[in-house]
Parts: structure tokens; C-alpha cells; sequence
């Protein structure tokens, strides 16, 4: 009989402790630690902890740091308490908040895929809600398809519900690799899907907006491209790629002078490690097609004097990760982007470790440290492993560049001798008017928003001898009315 009740007690207690929510904590504290928070998020994580912490409470405790930690923007490290927490706490009712709010993270922000698979194919508990059971399922599979298991990762997937986010990642890999196999048709209904999906993942609904755009503009229909892109909020680096397409977009519907405004944000300081050399030829390109000689001949020289020591570099043989040019640009690539990206956020999210104690969670500090920067030195590697081969890459793109800018140089120095440019003005962005004051018009020099982007326009104006097509910048100037024909001459001698 004493063992029977035994059985049940411990029953009772294990189902008491799976009950979601910070049970373990004290209330008054609770309340002082919200208070804390309310002038400055981070004077939250200066709080005395509690004393004489039992080992539920310290996990909790930890939990509450890794929901501050999200709100100053440090998902990483909440990423690391989430799962440390979700591992040695299972059974409990912290371990189950603690994956309920890892959930709830990879769903709203980018995190460290790699580390979340690794930790799915570890975890060996039993999870009570179906939307967590999906993104084990889900990462587990990845990670069982990274190993080679092939087998237990699609038996893994089949446990991924239908209705769930993830499996819109499904959902979204077979799009990419339908794109991969050359069946746009398909790939682009897949994006079109996700789209407009209500339970998806806030980055994976972004990439698959991004994808479809990219689809569009293939098909060559840029004003839908440029509608579909202008609402996303990307990446620095995806958006310094999608602003290049933007001016691509621009300057096939024969927009110039927004193409090259386009470009010209390119120029600013915050994109200009991320831009690429193409954008300076579809520069000349631009120039080119407007017959301003004159201003190709300088963008060549000016390439060349830019690109100096890139060119340099790769014709004497040396080594190409030393050149910050093609590093930048190999580090674009779509083997590279994220695992740089993420790079980058664990180096800054180190930095603002750096002074920080986290008083409220003795040592927690200095082990989030611990673990970023492990996690920074091994996606490191990986980087330094693959950039080898997108260096190779990169610099024979830069070569053949080298090649364009060149055809592009002689081309502007033999089309004058056929045809000279006219001085009278045949391309021109519309400019203010004196008279009517329907839109303000003022410089933009030293700054840019995404949101403007549509009304930034270079006032290049065209001297082509042959008119462009009617509807393009202003309307042609009027040429000069031919003289009149001489009055016919008169027989006088047949009047006569």
C-alpha cells in the first residue's frame, strides 16, 4: 500500500512540475525585477538574485535573463540559455518553458540553425505540444540529413504537422530545390504559397517574398519585381544584393535617372563594403545608352583606379583572402552569406557581453561568453573552409568585368566618330517645376531611406543623335523647322 502511494505522490509532483509557467520563483521578487526594467530594460539583469536558490529556481531565473536578453536585441545568447536550460531541465515545467520560448524565438528572428540542429538530435524527452514536437521533428531530420541518415530523417519528417511553420520549411526547401533543378514554374507557385501563409516563420516568409521577386524579374515583369521587394525588411547584405536588382529592374523599363539613383545609394558608406563591381558597369552601361561618351571614359578610368589593387593582387598570384575586395564579395555568396552574417551578430553580441555581469544569474556572464565565443571560432572555421573556392570564383568575375569595362571604354571611342552627340536634350528626368507644385523636389547628398527609394533620381540628361522611344524623361525638345523650299521661278518669256 505505501508503495502504491509512493507511485502516486511522485505522479502528482512530475505533473505539477510539467505545468508551463515561472512556479518556482517568488512573486515579490518577481515583481521587483519587472520594476527594475521599467527605466532601462538592462538594469533588470543588475538585479540581486534570490536567496538560498533551489535548482528549479535557478532555471527560471535564467529564463527571465534570456527574455531580457531578447529585448536588447542579444537573441544569441538567449538562444544558448533556451536550450541549456531546455536539455538538462527535462521533465520539468522549466525545461518545457524554456523550449516553448526557444520556439517562440526561432520563429521571430534569425538564429544559429546549426547549433539548434545539434541540439534536436540530442534532446531525448517526451514534448506535450504538437508545434514543438514539429520543430524537433524538423531540426532533428536536418540534422540525421547532415550526417547521411537519410532514412531516419524523412521518418523524422512525416512526424513535422501539416499545420504547423515548420512545415512551411519544408514546404520552402522543396522550392529552392525545385529552382535548383531549373522548374521555375513550380518554384515560384511554392513561394507564392508561402507567402501568403499566416503560420510561417518571419524570416522564412521574407526569403520566399524576396525568391518569388527574383522570379518576376526573370519573367521581365520589373514593376511587379520592384513592388514585391520594396516591403521587405532585409539583411544588410541581402538588401545591398536587392538594391543592385532594383537598379537592374530601373534601368530595363529605361528609368535612368532612377537606376543611377539607385546606384548612387549604393555609393553611400553604410553599403559600401557590400557593393559589388557590377554596379559600376551597369553605371557605364547607363551612360552608354545615353550617349554620354564623355562620362564612360571617366567611370572606366575611375574603375580602374579603384580596382587597382584587387587586380593587382589577383594577376600576381597572390593570396586572394588578402584583398578585402574579394573577401567582401566572396563572403556574399549563398554558401557564405549566413554563416558570415551570423559571424558578425555572435562578435557583436561578445562585445556587449563584454563588461556585463548579469548579476541576477551569478556566472551566467561569463559562461554566455564561453559559449559564443566557441560558437564564433567553429562557424569561423567553416568560413575559412569553404571561402577558398568562392574566392577563385570571385575573382575570375572580376576579370571578366575587366574585360566589359574595356569593350565598354572603346566602344564609347569609335561610336562618336559615326554618329556625334546632339547637344539638344533627349533623355531627362522630369525636374521641378516653376509653376506647379504637386511634388517637392529637393538634393539628396549625404544620407538615403529605403522608403524614398523610389524618388531618388540622377538628372543625367541624354545627348543621343537618335530620339529614344516617346515617353521617356521629358518629351523631346522640338528640333528647328526646316527652311522653306524657294518660291518656284517663272518663265517670262512664255508669258510673253
Amino acid at each position: 500500500m505505501r508503495i502504491s502511494t509512493r507511485v502516486v505522490l511522485f505522479a502528482l509532483v512530475l505533473v505539477a512540475h510539467r505545468s508551463t509557467g515561472l512556479a518556482a520563483l517568488d512573486k515579490a521578487w518577481l515583481e521587483s525585477y519587472e520594476k527594475a526594467g521599467e527605466q532601462a530594460i538592462e538594469n533588470s539583469l543588475d538585479t540581486n538574485p534570490p536567496e538560498d536558490l533551489t535548482d528549479s529556481q535557478r532555471d527560471e531565473v535564467k529564463i527571465l535573463a534570456a527574455a531580457t536578453l531578447v529585448k536588447l536585441g542579444r537573441t544569441l545568447a538567449a538562444q544558448q540559455i533556451y536550450m541549456d536550460v531546455a536539455s538538462r531541465a527535462i521533465g520539468t515545467s522549466q525545461g518545457a518553458l524554456a523550449l516553448k520560448q526557444l520556439e517562440a524565438l526561432a520563429l521571430t528572428v534569425e538564429i544559429d540553425e546549426s547549433a539548434i540542429e545539434d541540439f534536436a538530435f540530442e534532446y531525448d524527452g517526451t514534448v506535450e505540444t504538437a508545434t514543438a514536437r514539429s520543430m524537433l521533428a524538423w531540426y532533428r531530420a536536418r540534422a540525421l540529413m547532415r550526417r547521411g541518415f537519410v532514412d531516419w530523417a524523412t521518418r523524422e519528417l512525416g512526424q513535422v504537422a501539416v499545420d504547423s511553420a515548420w512545415h512551411s520549411e519544408r514546404l520552402y526547401d522543396r522550392a529552392v530545390s525545385a529552382l535548383a533543378d531549373g522548374r521555375e514554374d513550380e518554384a515560384e507557385a511554392i513561394f507564392s504559397e508561402l507567402a501568403k501563409k499566416a503560420v510561417i516563420r518571419a524570416t522564412t516568409k521574407q526569403f520566399s517574398e524576396l525568391n518569388r521577386a527574383r522570379l518576376i524579374f526573370e519573367k521581365g515583369d520589373y514593376q511587379a519585381s520592384l513592388e514585391a521587394v520594396r516591403g521587405l525588411d532585409l539583411p544588410i547584405r541581402e538588401r545591398a544584393r536587392a538594391l543592385h536588382e532594383m537598379a537592374w529592374s530601373r534601368y530595363y523599363m529605361r528609368e535612368y535617372g532612377k537606376a543611377l539613383g539607385i546606384l548612387q545609394v549604393l555609393d553611400s558608406g553604410y553599403y559600401a563594403d557590400l557593393k559589388t563591381p557590377e554596379a559600376d558597369l551597369l553605371r557605364m552601361v547607363i551612360e552608354r545608352d545615353l550617349c554620354r561618351y564623355d562620362l564612360v571614359k571617366q567611370s572606366t578610368t575611375a574603375f580602374r583606379d579603384k580596382y587597382k589593387k584587387t587586380y593587382k593582387q589577383i594577376e600576381s598570384r597572390l593570396p586572394l583572402e588578402s584583398d578585402d575586395r574579394l573577401k567582401q564579395m566572396a563572403l556574399q555568396s549563398r554558401s557564405l552569406q549566413k554563416r558570415a552574417t551570423l559571424v558578425h551578430r555572435l562578435r557583436v553580441e561578445l562585445r556587449a557581453l563584454t563588461d556585463e555581469d548579469i548579476r541576477v544569474s551569478p556566472g551566467l556572464g561569463v559562461w554566455l561568453r564561453r559559449q559564443l565565443a566557441t560558437r564564433e571560432r567553429q562557424l569561423q572555421s567553416e568560413v575559412d573552409r569553404l571561402l577558398g573556392k568562392e574566392l577563385e570564383r570571385v575573382a575570375n568575375q572580376f576579370v571578366d568585368l575587366r574585360d566589359q569595362v574595356t569593350f565598354l571604354e572603346y566602344e564609347s571611342s569609335i561610336r562618336p566618330l559615326t554618329a556625334a552627340p546632339s547637344d539638344t536634350i533627349d533623355y531627362l528626368p522630369t525636374g521641378a517645376s516653376r509653376t506647379k507644385f504637386e511634388k517637392l523636389h529637393w538634393p539628396v547628398t549625404n544620407e538615403s531611406w529605403w522608403d524614398e527609394l523610389d524618388s531618388y533620381e540622377v538628372m543625367l540628361r541624354g545627348r543621343c543623335q537618335t530620339p529614344l522611344p516617346n515617353g521617356l524623361g521629358v518629351v523631346p525638345a522640338p528640333r528647328r523647322p526646316p527652311p522653306p523650299p524657294p518660291p518656284p521661278e517663272t518663265d517670262d518669256e512664255d508669258d510673253e
